[in-house]
């Protein structure tokens, strides 16, 4: 387990489950963002904002995406 608190299991799951949309919302929006890319613009992504309509979630997935991003979130604060 890393020092956030997610195993490289958990880490790959991740990134294998917003791929597609951080894809869209960073190239074909043609935002090019090199530095950067976090939470914020996750959840951008999954409201459309840039990544498109297809990526656009219904109003109580939304919620759920946004309440697992923030247990995540907070797995490297609760360690402490």
């Amino acid at each position: 387990m890393g020092t956030c608190g997610l195993t490289r299991v958990e880490v790959k799951r991740i990134r294998e489950a917003v791929s597609e949309v951080m894809i869209d919302y960073n190239f074909k929006s043609m935002l090019w963002g090199w530095i950067y890319l976090g939470l914020y613009d996750l959840l951008n992504g999954y409201s459309g904002v840039l990544a498109g309509e297809k990526h656009k979630l219904f109003k109580e997935v939304f919620v759920n995406l946004y309440n697992e991003a923030m247990s995540i979130a907070n797995k490297g604060i609760l360690m402490d």
